[in-house]
């Protein structure tokens, strides 16, 4: 029995605060529990995705796949962004193919069922003489924020789930963006996925912190005085780190510093699965993507300053790589480890660790929640919404849950 594994670890006589259990091992390799995770966290939570800059008149769209949800976001004609999810309300083929492109409509090319830059089916070939709504067949829509900086969350919550609204659910994250940085100055530059064998959770344990990044990351660390970051937790769902760069280490270092068009680092995590990495050069976007309990995709945007050259931009993207490959690497190592029975938890340090320590327990606090819903038999519906529900679909819905609650 671990002594030292309890709910509220208090301070030492001297006053020095008492190192913070981390998640045990079981919570990266439970296919049960991931399955919760996803009902738990992404099922419900606002995720940032990408960024207004992206979309330069109506009709383009960009698709995008977070868990098993395929889902494009598209500007409409008014110059809103909105989000559907790709599929088409007929026969559930995806209606978008490329990973981005311009159309102010979009067609199903299994039958052919359009629809506009709203979402509204316009064209169902063959329905002219049947008893058909166009109007209650359109695609299944997805919450959006478009924040003042031009960050755009979704939530993938139906319609009538009782959601927290961005503002309460990341309360002050707009003030962060305008307060820190200016987006305006940038322009989307080049994307790439990286995908590894490890738990999506073990990645952002380590984008949470900079503890390794002395022994982990050699020539981020020769650039930037990663041992004194600065690093902020908010009362939500947000945390922010800043770093100096080493010929600035000598300057004050202080949490609200005004990073903007400096070469110092600014990073923002979004719970559950974004972080945003600012420099001067550029900025990033990384999306963390679980695939399975042991496999992650992670997926980058790059955003260049406008006024810098290409061999300028692509020398920051090679640096960004090497970060990144580095992190793929200890996450991979660490998962087998996990894997191996040995590990059960361990003691996070609350002053260098308080990122992992503050994003863990939103991990608990939803995962609990979540479980006391389902043990309780309340459980919100996550299925796109029907329209026009018959007694027979709803017949052939309710026998597949009865089958699927059989004790075999």
């Amino acid at each position: 029995m671990l002594s030292w594994l309890r709910g509220n670890p208090q301070p030492s006589d001297d006053g020095r605060p008492p190192a913070e259990p981390a998640l045990p091992a079981s919570w990266y390799t439970s296919r049960d529990l991931f399955q919760m995770e996803r009902r738990a966290i992404f099922s419900t939570s606002w995720l940032n995705v990408t960024h207004k800059s992206r979309f330069k008149k109506p009709g383009d769209y960009v698709l995008f796949d977070v868990w098993d949800f395929s889902f494009y976001l598209q500007m409409n004609k008014a110059g809103e962004i909105n989000a559907f999810h790709n599929v088409c309300r007929h026969r559930a083929f995806p209606i978008i193919h490329k990973e981005s492109g311009n159309s102010t409509v979009v067609g199903c090319k299994y039958h052919g069922w359009s629809y506009n830059t709203d979402g509204e089916l316009i064209k169902a070939p063959g329905y002219d003489g049947v008893d058909f709504d166009k109007t209650k067949n359109g695609l299944h829509r997805i919450r959006t924020h478009t924040s003042p900086t031009g960050m755009i969350f979704v939530n993938f919550a139906s319609e009538s789930a009782d959601v927290p609204s961005f503002e309460d659910y990341h309360s002050g994250l707009d003030n962060e963006y305008l307060g820190q940085f200016d987006f305006n100055d940038y322009e989307y530059f080049y994307s790439y996925s990286k995908t590894g064998d490890f738990n999506w959770k073990a990645f952002i344990d380590g984008y949470t912190e900079c503890l390794h990044c002395t022994l982990v990351h050699r020539d981020l660390s020769k650039r930037y005085d990663v041992p004194n970051s600065v690093i902020t937790n908010s009362d939500k769902r947000w945390c922010r780190f800043f770093i100096k760069r080493r010929e600035a280490a000598a300057e004050p270092t202080d949490a609200s510093l005004d990073v903007s068009g400096s070469d110092d680092g600014f990073f923002l995590f979004q719970y559950p699965n974004t972080g945003v990495n600012c420099y001067s050069p550029g900025w990033y976007l990384i999306r963390v993507s679980p695939l399975s309990v042991d496999r992650t995709r992670i997926d980058l945007e790059y955003y260049k300053r406008k006024d810098i050259s290409k061999a300028e931009m692509d020398e920051f993207i090679t640096f960004g790589k090497q970060v990144q490959t580095e992190d793929f690497d200890m996450c991979q190592q660490l998962q087998k480890n996990l894997a191996g029975k040995v590990y059960v938890t361990g003691q996070l340090n609350p002053i260098k660790e308080d990122g992992v320590i503050f994003y863990q327990q939103l991990v608990r606090q939803d995962v609990e929640a979540q479980l006391a819903r389902e043990k309780s038999g309340l459980v919100e519906q996550t299925e796109g919404k029907i329209e026009w529900m018959t007694a027979r679909c709803r017949k052939d819905i309710t026998t597949c849950q009865e089958v699927e609650a059989l004790d075999w």
